[in-house]
């Protein structure tokens, strides 16, 4: 496993997995609210496609999560 994980780090999809382990605790926060803030049971039958969306709603709203944290640490760097 050590060297499965070593060998990822060469290609192109290690940037976007180191950034998804550093935030892991924000996305698990999102992805237990968004069930109390949208109700996916009455608007998704399939599972699969309702673990698709809400697994895109969970990176878009982290997205904007971190954008968010760079704007709060920049003015707060200003002052």
């Amino acid at each position: 496993m050590i060297y499965v994980s070593k060998g990822l780090l060469k290609t192109q999809l290690a940037k976007p997995l180191l950034l998804i382990g550093q935030h892991t605790l924000a996305i698990l926060v999102i992805h237990h609210l968004d069930l109390y803030w949208l109700t996916w049971q009455g608007m998704i039958h399939s599972n699969n496609v309702a673990a698709l969306i809400r697994l895109g709603v969970d990176l878009v709203i982290l997205m904007i999560y971190l954008i968010g944290l760079r704007i709060f640490r920049q003015s707060k760097l200003n002052d």
